[in-house]
């Protein structure tokens, strides 16, 4: 605690960003709470991992990461062909 005590003097100045955090996450709690209850859930899983290529565009878009978007983009396209395999199963 002594070693992070400094960093919380910092919060009221990003009030804003940890606010939208906090409803983002509860949005996609109830979103995914309804999802599971609706269908499989092997189906919202294989959906929720869509958000690794956003995290992957993200990443190149405002971090320039373009170089560990390369080494882990052959997982994402297996994942992608994974939903879709699973949507055709349907």
């Amino acid at each position: 605690m002594p070693r992070s005590a400094k960093h919380f003097t910092a919060v009221p100045g990003h009030w804003k960003e940890f606010a939208a955090l906090g409803l983002f996450a509860a949005l996609t709690t109830l979103s995914q709470g309804t999802a599971y209850a609706m269908t499989l859930s092997s189906y919202v899983e294989a959906v929720k991992q869509v958000e690794i290529i956003f995290a992957m565009a993200i990443g190149v878009i405002l971090f320039g990461e373009a170089q560990r978007v390369r080494e882990s983009a052959l997982g994402a396209v297996v994942m992608l062909i994974g939903m879709a395999l699973l949507a055709l199963a349907k």
